[in-house]
């Protein structure tokens, strides 16, 4: 029980603001940027700023998990709680020393007990190279993280980890569960068919999807596949990461670029299908989440520090779509209505897939969010998505599932 404690030693973090997100959203940025550049990793340079956008991502999208990161001393110090079974908390706190070549010394405290520099190290060397197990390979720990210094009270760090290494997406791929062949093969199909007879309609890629002739074999995994595949399709290719796709083996399943649309609408279909392979992948939870962060993003004011082109404005609209798409794939992955689902995807029309009525909700630059709807933790908000739900509980794909309705 040492390492276990009764009560988290973090406190309970709001849901993000718009500001966390896009503070976020900017540290990652550097890191893609890192990942692309020719001549090798450059030092990142994470405010304040940044370290509390990511710990209230981390917090919100892993939740009731919670994770602070702060400079203090001329320390990088990390605190985690991870609810345990029966009540526990596995709480996890790390003092990281700055000015530093390669992976930097720490001191890990695992519940009461505290590990010195060299103990610290052997543990982390531990995790890092028994991922080998789940098939995910990553560098060491030196070649990771090749220098990190404390500058004032922003984190200096230079991150190794070239875009082709694969290791993130192998890592989704392993976490998910999904079957890469089966992903792989349902892409391969679909595209065969956009090549064939190109078609914009996001439903009639759905029924493609999940061809009629084959709901009464549909099962939860055989679901999921299909929800990841048509994201690939709609989306990007490299949502097969969540599946852990292998780029080689879709290379030759090319489909022509055209917008798919919903409600004569080219952002819709995306917002429908990424939530639903995200619901599939990784839980409906982190999909909701990266919905409202998006959203979130979109309605910041145009003096925000963070702030990277031109706003559209909070969209209830997109919101709406989001919601469809990871709630179509939460039932569809529920074993007692994969069939039922299937088979209702097989026949989709557009307003199946996002009732016509959700389009006249709120939207746009000059909606304030803000103003109108406080946070994600605000009541109005909380009603509002009450009403979107309602709304898709009545109609379309979820009409009546709560029922248990049949076909």
């Amino acid at each position: 029980m040492f390492a276990t404690d009764s009560q988290p030693i973090t406190d309970a973090r709001p849901a993000p603001t718009a500001d966390q997100v896009a503070a976020a959203r900017d540290a990652v940025s550097q890191l893609r940027e890192n990942s692309k550049a020719s001549l090798g990793a450059r030092p990142m340079s994470l405010s304040p700023a940044h370290l509390d956008g990511l710990s209230a991502l981390a917090s919100h999208a892993f939740r009731p998990d919670r994770l602070v990161a702060f400079v203090f001393e001329s320390d990088l110090h990390i605190h985690a709680s991870h609810k345990l079974p029966l009540g526990r908390w596995l709480n996890v706190t790390a003092a990281v020393q700055g000015d530093t070549i390669g992976f930097p010394a720490m001191r890990l405290r695992i519940g009461s007990i505290s590990l010195s520099p060299y103990l610290s190290r052997a543990l982390i060397d531990l995790v890092s190279s028994s991922t080998w197990a789940v098939g995910v390979v990553l560098p060491s720990l030196d070649e990771l993280v090749t220098t990190f210094n404390i500058e004032g009270e922003a984190v200096v760090i230079t991150v190794n980890l070239p875009r082709e290494s694969g290791v993130i997406d192998r890592f989704l791929g392993v976490q998910s569960g999904l079957s890469a062949p089966i992903v792989s093969e349902t892409y391969c199909r679909l595209a065969k068919l956009q090549s064939g007879d190109p078609q914009s309609d996001l439903a009639v890629h759905v029924r493609r999807a999940f061809p009629i002739e084959r709901t009464a074999e549909a099962t939860p995994d055989r679901n999921g596949a299909a929800f990841v595949a048509l994201a690939m399709l709609i989306v990007d290719q490299r949502v097969g990461a969540l599946a852990g796709v292998d780029p080689s083996a879709i290379e030759r399943c090319r489909a022509p670029a055209i917008t798919i649309l919903l409600h004569g609408r080219g952002d819709l279909p995306k917002h429908w299908a990424l939530s639903a392979a995200l619901a599939t992948g990784q839980g409906k939870q982190i999909a909701e989440a990266m919905g409202e962060w998006k959203e979130l993003v979109d309605s910041l004011s145009k003096d925000a520090e963070f702030r990277q082109g031109d706003p559209t404005g909070f969209s209830f609209v997109d919101i709406s779509a989001d919601r469809a798409g990871l709630r179509a794939a939460e039932a569809a992955l529920m074993r007692e209505k994969a069939t039922l689902m299937a088979a209702r995807l097989s026949r989709a029309t557009q307003d199946d897939i996002l009732p016509s009525a959700l389009l006249a909700k709120e939207e746009g630059p000059d909606f304030d969010f803000a103003r109108q709807y406080g946070g994600l933790e605000d009541p109005r908000y909380a009603a509002a998505i009450q009403t979107i739900d309602a709304a898709l509980g009545r109609e379309g794909l979820l009409n009546g599932l709560a029922e248990g309705a049949s076909l």
